[in-house]
């Protein structure tokens, strides 16, 4: 017997409902009630909803098949069939929906959903299609497409290193300042790939989303807590998604957390000078700092301004003592450039390919080991090349010079070396 590794949601939100005054159903379907539409979308925060849409992504938590009636008079057998694009049924589901006698219900809707990050639905991408059932009478099909995305890691790959640590920060609802579309969702995935693919213990991995990322918990972590717990041959992983700004005085850039700022940014933000001092001091092997953020004054993965004025932030090498590759750090853009978010993909796009080129895909000379040359590489030569569809290119950007931390190796792919 096939084990499913499918996990079924299946409910019903109610719109509203009132004591009846309709006449009793003489038990067909159209007596019973009144179909309106079958919905495909994501998961809504807003109930009775789905966020509408016909693609959707290996990647994504789920997809969802809402229905929605009028006139909801009397019980009904409901059913939803799931096709794989081998045409094959791959999930079947049914249930019984309706009010309690002498109730009908003048708006109703019903939704069924498959998970699909992590299930098997995730290795089937291709053309779906689901056909939903009245007792038994076919109402509708729709057909989806589901395309290959960054799905969430369930294995490790390597062995998990005690040297190894990292800080995941993604701020995507602010309390001040323009929400940053999928940066909470990236930073999760960044974590997971992070243990699974560098050997980082999951216990030595610090996230911090939304408003766990204030100002003071992110500085006491890299002033505090780090340095504390580190030892000499540690490493360290810090990645960002979020907001960054240029102080509209001095051009000095600086990320933004959950509590920053606009008109005060030196005293309410995280300058990257400082953050690059904090990771040089630390009494560790190595620290790689990777920033989904522009200091450009735009809103990161948006296009309007977070400060009137603001002019491109610059930082110069020579401002931190990092040119020794000690502290590596890889920025999404450099200079006025900003962060493009890669809607198609529904992440970030600095971080797409970061997190896509350390899955393998930037190993250019098929050795098994992906270097930090390979990976800049092809975070470069894809972010440039998607990024042209805008109005504006987006490069990538290295401290210290590539060459001369091109072999440090980054990731160990499974069956290297064997």
């Amino acid at each position: 017997m096939r084990r499913l590794l499918v996990t079924l949601v299946c409910c019903i939100a109610i719109l509203s409902a009132c004591a009846s005054s309709k006449p009793k159903p003489d038990g067909t379907v159209e007596s019973k009630a009144t179909y309106k539409a079958l919905k495909l979308g994501l998961p809504s925060p807003v109930e009775g909803t789905v966020e509408q849409t016909n693609v959707f992504l290996t990647s994504d938590p789920s997809v969802v098949a809402l229905v929605e009636f009028e006139d909801l008079k009397d019980q009904i057998d409901v059913r939803w069939d799931w096709y794989a694009p081998d045409n094959l049924i791959y999930l079947s589901a049914s249930r019984k929906v309706g009010p309690s006698v002498g109730k009908y219900y003048p708006n109703a809707a019903v939704s069924h959903s498959i998970n699909v990050d992590g299930e098997v639905a995730s290795t089937r991408p291709g053309l779906w299609q689901i056909a939903f059932f009245i007792d038994g009478m076919l109402k509708e099909t729709r057909r989806f497409q589901l395309e290959t995305g960054l799905t969430t890691l369930q294995v490790p790959w390597v062995e998990a290193d005690p040297r190894k640590w990292a800080l995941v920060i993604g701020v995507e609802r602010y309390s001040l300042l323009p929400a940053v579309d999928f940066a909470a969702s990236d930073a999760r995935k960044a974590a997971n790939y992070f243990i699974n693919l560098l050997g980082v213990p999951e216990s030595q991995v610090v996230l911090m989303e939304n408003d766990k990322a204030t100002r003071s918990a992110v500085t006491s972590r890299l002033k505090d807590y780090f340095p504390s717990n580190l030892g000499k041959d540690s490493v360290l992983y810090v990645y960002f998604a979020g907001h960054g700004m240029p102080d509209v005085v001095t051009g000095e850039p600086y990320l933004m957390l959950f509590d920053s700022e606009s008109t005060n940014v030196s005293r309410t933000g995280y300058a990257m000078k400082e953050l690059l001092a904090d990771l040089s001091t630390m009494d560790i092997n190595q620290s790689f700092l990777f920033t989904d953020a522009c200091f450009s004054g735009m809103a990161a993965r948006g296009e309007e301004m977070l400060v009137v004025g603001a002019r491109p932030a610059i930082l110069r090498v020579e401002d931190v003592k990092v040119a020794t590759g000690k502290v590596v750090a890889v920025g999404a853009s450099t200079g006025s450039q900003l962060s493009h978010a890669y809607r198609e993909k529904r992440q970030g796009l600095f971080t797409y390919y970061l997190l896509d080129g350390l899955r393998g895909s930037a190993d250019e000379n098929k050795d098994g080991t992906v270097a930090l040359g390979e990976l800049y590489a092809y975070l470069t030569k894809n972010v440039e090349k998607v990024s042209r569809r805008t109005t504006m290119v987006q490069a990538p950007s290295i401290t210290p010079r590539v060459e001369n931390v091109a072999g440090l190796p980054m990731t160990l792919l499974p069956g290297a070396g064997k």
